[in-house]
């Protein structure tokens, strides 16, 4: 890892980082803020006592933000008014660093909140959100922009550099279907835990191209009609996408509902469609985002459980990780084990 990913990895995850804060970065909030905050009190309990010297801390403070302006006054005893605009600047300093379209909107699109939901989920086999080890390695790798694999052919013929993207969009890739049946079974198990039984990819439904949904509720969902549910994962540095996610985040997303909005236009007077839009990266599409607010809220109404939505989010963004794991590992040619060279 070379000095930008250590920085990015060192940022909150809500600016596409891992949360890893360095104590030389985070002291002068943390210092500041408690000096604030303490303030009246020590006031109160020692009247004759002088105020505690923030001088330092604050031309350090002022350093890391690049910027004379405090926060306001009223917002100086919470450690993030004080963390936020430092955090700003490095993540500014990390942008400059970035050369190319390639390598920009990867990390506009890990800063988003849907990107860093994974790492927010507890590590718990019994939730279903225990990472293996080399899926948790190459997840944590896509997000820094760090090298992955030794460059070689993958079963395509095509070259795979060291960052192992290629197999996020790879045609031969193993990991493409797993990714989509992953992602499109935890709406299937979340709508049937909200009280409305569904089918994966049920047949029959269009009698001149058989074009069918990935989800299908059985029971009306909301206005009288069956929720029906399309799956998609778009890679944004795909050259369709680039410069649309360069210039916007979750872009890709957007016009890949739209184009997927089109292709069922025929279910809409029959279905309530909705397309489940996801880039790779993190972002989710608008319509994805309200269609799981709904599954999550619920689920939450029928186990009576406040932190089911949360969890729902989770399982989603962990099957999108094992699913980005699959892909990338699915460009290596299959290798003799060594109990069948030895036919042990």
């Amino acid at each position: 890892m070379d000095h930008p990913m250590w920085l990015q990895a060192s940022l909150p995850v809500r600016f596409g980082g891992l949360g890893i804060r360095r104590t030389e970065k985070l002291a002068p909030s943390a210092y500041l803020a408690s000096a604030s905050s303490l303030r009246p009190l020590v006031s109160k309990l020692c009247p004759t006592l002088t105020a505690t010297d923030v001088t330092a801390a604050t031309h350090a403070w002022k350093a890391l933000a690049n910027t004379d302006e405090l926060p306001p006054e009223a917002l100086r005893h919470v450690q993030k008014a004080w963390d936020t605009p430092a955090t700003l600047h490095a993540f500014s300093q990390l942008t400059a660093l970035k050369t190319t379209k390639e390598e920009v909107a990867p990390l506009k699109a890990v800063s988003v909140p849907e990107a860093g939901v994974w790492i927010h989920a507890l590590p718990a086999a019994c939730l279903g959100n225990l990472l293996e080890n080399n899926t948790f390695r190459i997840s944590v790798a896509l997000r820094l922009g760090a090298p992955i694999v030794t460059p070689h052919v993958c079963v395509c013929g095509g070259l795979v550099d060291d960052l192992g993207r290629h197999g996020l969009r790879c045609e031969r890739s193993t990991g493409r279907l797993p990714r989509h049946d992953g992602i499109s079974g935890e709406f299937a198990r979340g709508l049937k835990t909200a009280g409305f039984p569904a089918r994966m990819e049920p047949k029959g439904l269009s009698a001149k191209d058989n074009k069918r949904p990935d989800v299908i509720t059985l029971v009306p969902w909301e206005r009288g009609k069956p929720q029906a549910v399309d799956v998609t994962c778009v890679d944004i540095l795909a050259a369709s996408y680039i410069e649309r996610t360069f210039a916007k985040v979750g872009a890709a997303a957007e016009q890949a509902e739209r184009r997927k909005l089109a292709k069922h236009a025929w279910m809409q007077s029959r279905y309530n469609f909705t397309t489940a839009a996801f880039e790779i990266y993190g972002p989710w599409s608008d319509g994805t985002k309200l269609l799981v607010q709904k599954v999550g809220n619920g689920i939450v109404i029928a186990t009576g459980q406040k932190r089911a939505k949360e969890f729902f989010r989770h399982r989603l963004s962990i099957q999108m990780q094992r699913g980005n794991a699959i892909c990338v590992m699915g460009t290596i040619p299959e290798q003799d084990s060594i109990e069948k060279v030895f036919l042990l």
